[in-house]
């Protein structure tokens, strides 16, 4: 099942554009092995960069994948068990000042990553297809359960390619 265009918010089309896979924890676990295989392969001096002045670190960029999955997960959650309290927006600009990723390494985010995705496939496998589909408000948008789970591996996607094109220059 894949979500339909009237399901998500008109900004979550080009972070789904980046999803190959039109089944849920298809797409989650193959972007679970993508990005802890890039997380890898990311050299530690690099890890503190940023490519501008007032950019966010690699570290932060991580770390703002794994704040948003935790946040996404549960949004998720909250529109699958048919809360209709609407959510309100979070500022990822104030998470990531408030996060404190000085002391950790890239391995130590990299465990982050995992578990919490490990957490998130497993919550997509339990919901049933009614579920997926459930409507909820998310700031000023309707959105499914379905379509934050094919936003979550987009998301990640388009800051891994931040970071291969910004910070490392690697395509």
């Amino acid at each position: 099942m894949y979500p339909a265009e009237s399901s998500y918010p008109p900004y979550y089309t080009k972070f789904l554009a980046l999803v190959p896979e039109k089944n849920i924890t298809d797409a989650l676990s193959n972007n679970l092995n993508d990005v802890s295989e890039f997380i890898k392969s990311i050299q530690p001096e690099k890890a503190d960069y940023a490519y501008d002045s007032g950019k966010w670190t690699i570290k932060q960029v991580i770390q703002h994948i794994i704040d948003c999955e935790r946040i996404l997960s549960y949004r998720a959650l909250h529109i699958a068990r048919k809360d209709k309290q609407a959510l309100s927006f979070f500022n990822e600009n104030e998470y990531a000042q408030a996060a404190d990723v000085k002391d950790l390494t890239l391995a130590d985010l990299l465990n982050d990553f995992t578990a919490v995705r490990n957490s998130t496939i497993s919550l997509f496998k339990h919901l049933k297809d009614a579920d997926l589909i459930e409507s909820g408000v998310i700031g000023n948008y309707q959105s499914t359960p379905l379509s934050i789970g094919f936003f979550l591996p987009g998301h990640a996607n388009h800051h891994l390619n931040t970071i291969k094109e910004r910070y490392l220059k690697l395509t």
